[in-house]
């Protein structure tokens, strides 16, 4: 096998902790989209409820 030279592994090494930066933000940002999704569903059926115990009684 062909060793890396120094600058090839150099770069490699600090190019990793910036893709995992990225790989960290995109899932944190669809953790969040997620939970604020779930949240606004849950509004909206808890409101249709009411809304539809208000036209009931």
């Amino acid at each position: 096998t062909k060793y890396p030279t120094y600058t090839e592994a150099s770069d490699r090494i600090f190019a990793i902790p910036g893709e995992r930066h990225v790989q960290r933000e995109a899932f944190w940002r669809s953790r969040i989209e997620d939970i604020l999704n779930n949240n606004r569903l849950k509004d909206l059926s808890r409101r249709f409820q009411t809304r539809r115990m208000e036209i009931v009684q």
